[in-house]
């Protein structure tokens, strides 16, 4: 009856010998009935092959339940990962008379583990060598998987953290600004934020902390993918920087004509208070605007062909009267000038007005009604009117007069 059973079953006695063996188990082994029945375990198998596994039908015939899994060599056959189960024959009165032997093919998941621990080494290799900080919690936040710089970090080996929770591998402190982001992520929102984090020499560095949701193919959260990106130093540049802009602020505030940088689509990204007080605006309130949505209609229009040419990379000097009529006031300079760089080409620099990139300065109205006078401007002469005007190549000085 057990040859109809497709599973490979036999039994052995006290003396190891095999009693029984169905066609399953026969054909498996590739071996005919008299080559099994009658003989030892140690024979059928090899002795080198029951060497390894004889603890267990040791304790199978002292009454103890044993599994294992072996690979299968047999002639004229692929080789196969089996499981072997051992149960304990016993009598009427409890004593083991022998041992039912029964075997699973687990070939194809066996295959699968051992690609997924080849995977997983390639990805410890990977993570390991870019030498940021990596780990994956379960939706317990229970650690599945750890880097070496990650243990490097906190102070203990990786594959000791593996099971841990992800408290007691960060410590307290940082643990409480983690679980909210944590618990956002394995509801499936990626998170980022910067922190303090304390070193395991105590030196405290800024971290930039990854959180990155581990979706199944059917939806659900699995995990949560956690990086920690040490930022210590681009925080302290941009730290330094921002203290050189308010420096800079500063200095451009105190001077008493105004200045004006604007971006290659001539838009104002800096003005000092003086610019401010003459448009008569906040610097806020200037800023991402356009000279035509600042200044008057006329001075805008004034300035458009100037800014056209400073974009272009010239260096534009102008003088010319402010205001008209009764409300004429003396003669102003400005300088309009290109100043290329490899992030932003063409941004505009100006004291009334936009165009490409350097400093300003505003000439002194007597000069001016000097230059005024030279030119043949008359006190009536139009207020859009330019009285001098010069301008140098953007190369190789964007900011050199001819």
């Amino acid at each position: 009856m057990l040859d109809c059973i497709g599973q490979p079953i036999a039994s052995f006695g006290p003396d190891r010998r095999y009693r029984f063996a169905n066609a399953a188990f026969l054909d498996w082994l590739g071996l005919a009935a008299g080559d099994v029945i009658g003989r030892t375990v140690a024979e059928v198998d090899g002795d080198d092959v029951h060497r390894i596994y004889r603890a267990y039908a040791d304790a199978a015939l002292a009454g103890e339940t044993t599994e294992f899994e072996r690979r299968l060599d047999a002639p004229g056959r692929a080789p196969r990962w089996v499981r072997v189960d051992y149960y304990p024959d016993r009598a009427g009165d409890g004593t083991v008379r022998g041992v039912l032997v029964a075997c699973t093919d687990v070939d194809t998941l066996k295959r699968l583990e051992q690609e997924a621990a080849q995977r997983e080494h390639r990805l410890r290799l990977v993570s390991d060598s870019i030498g940021t900080p990596i780990v994956y919690c379960d939706p317990q936040l229970k650690l599945r998987f750890a880097n070496r710089p990650f243990g490097d970090f906190v102070g203990v080996p990786a594959e000791d953290l593996l099971g841990h929770a992800l408290r007691d591998a960060v410590g307290p402190e940082a643990y409480a600004n983690l679980a909210p982001h944590a618990e956002r992520a394995l509801a499936g929102e990626p998170q980022s934020y910067e922190r303090h984090l304390q070193r395991l020499d105590g030196t405290p560095r800024w971290m930039r902390v990854h959180l990155l949701p581990d979706r199944e193919a059917a939806g659900p959260v699995a995990g949560v993918f956690i990086v920690f990106s040490d930022i210590d130093d681009d925080v302290r540049i941009r730290d330094a920087l921002k203290s050189q802009e308010r420096q800079l602020r500063l200095i451009a505030d105190n001077i008493p004509g105004p200045i004006a940088y604007l971006d290659p689509d001539l838009r104002y990204t800096f003005v000092n208070q003086s610019f401010a007080a003459h448009v008569q605006r906040t610097q806020e309130a200037v800023y991402g605007r356009l000279p035509a949505e600042v200044l008057p209609v006329d001075v805008a229009a004034f300035l458009a062909p100037i800014l056209a040419r400073a974009r272009n990379g010239e260096a534009v000097e102008y003088e010319r009267v402010a205001g008209g009529g009764a409300a004429r006031r003396p003669c102003a300079g400005c300088r309009v000038a290109s100043f290329r760089t490899s992030t932003a080409p063409g941004s505009c620099a100006a004291s009334t007005a936009p165009s490409t990139t350097s400093t300003i300065s505003r000439w002194p109205s007597r000069r001016c009604c000097a230059a005024r006078s030279s030119c043949g401007c008359s006190p009536t002469t139009s207020p859009t009117r330019s009285c001098t005007s010069t301008a140098a190549a953007a190369t190789p000085s964007p900011t050199r007069r001819s």
